[in-house]
């Protein structure tokens, strides 16, 4: 008992130093997520690092192709942690692909001040001209990342699947409309 409240204790006085900052906190299980993934991170000679959490498929062989899924984080989890995008529905997300088929899946994080389309916050689909915003650097490296990723790993390029949710989800559709056309096989968003 005096275990649990010790523990509980120790959560609270994360959040509290985290609110005090600013920060959000890192989600419950993100540590317990990212010990069973590789981190990693994707750069490019005059851009931030986009830090990023990969899960390998167990009993991973490289005479098989296996799926890819991209899923990108919603706002309010930037940053260069390599934590806070581990979200409870990421750690769900994996458990039933492997349910369904071994499957990688790409979890990376756009770092603090850029995010997955430049301007404003307004949704991609409205007033929007992609032709009028440059690529933010985080999409392109992640563009760029998906075929070092190919290349590294057994990954099958015709079965790559991207989702996100609220800001990750425009950022599904930034990354589809950026050069993604013919690269992804379904989009969730």
């Amino acid at each position: 008992m005096l275990a649990r409240a010790r523990k509980a204790g120790a959560l609270l006085v994360s959040l509290v130093v985290a609110a005090c900052r600013g920060e959000p906190a890192v989600p419950p299980g993100a540590r317990e997520l990212a010990a069973r993934m590789v981190a990693g991170k994707f750069s490019a000679p005059g851009t931030e690092d986009v830090h990023y959490q990969l899960f390998v498929p167990a009993d991973y062989s490289t005479s098989r192709r296996y799926p890819l899924i991209v899923s990108l984080h919603g706002a309010g989890t930037h940053g260069t942690d390599n934590l806070r995008q581990l979200s409870p529905p990421v750690g769900a997300l994996i458990d039933r692909a492997q349910a369904v088929e071994p499957s990688f899946v790409l979890v990376p994080q756009d770092p603090k001040g850029d995010k997955w389309v430049t301007g404003s916050g307004d949704a991609p689909f409205r007033n929007f001209r992609q032709a009028d915003r440059p690529q933010s650097a985080a999409s392109g490296l992640v563009l760029a990342g998906i075929e070092e990723l190919t290349t590294k790993y057994s990954i099958d390029p015709d079965r790559i699947y991207l989702t996100g949710g609220s800001a990750g989800g425009t950022g599904t559709w930034e990354l589809i409309t950026r050069g993604g056309v013919g690269r992804f096989t379904q989009l969730v968003v």
